[in-house]
């Protein structure tokens, strides 16, 4: 109760590289049951982060996808916090037309 979002922060983050066409094909994370869409995540992310909104019915679930043709030295470390409606870090989404 309360609570309006999930931030993801990659602490640190390294996946195969998106295909010619940047499309996540071979390891990639999903990031799903949230409010907002979040496109699959993959390459080399450390660093970087994700708000999802909560949308009050499903718990969001964050699933990694690897191949196993694929050799690579993969990382993954996350922090993920749950953020308040009321809170001043609750991050903002924007429109544009």
């Amino acid at each position: 109760s309360g609570i309006c979002q999930l931030r993801i922060d990659f602490l640190d983050f390294q996946l195969a590289q998106p295909n010619g066409d940047g499309q996540c094909v071979f390891d990639y994370i999903a990031v799903t049951g949230g409010n907002s869409r979040v496109p699959r995540i993959c390459g080399e992310n450390t660093g970087q982060h994700v708000y999802v909104d909560f949308n009050g019915d499903a718990p969001i679930t964050v699933t990694i996808y690897t191949t196993a043709s694929y050799t690579l030295g993969r990382r993954y470390y996350f922090r993920m916090s749950q953020i308040n409606c009321d809170s001043e870090f609750r991050g903002a989404f924007f429109s544009f037309v």
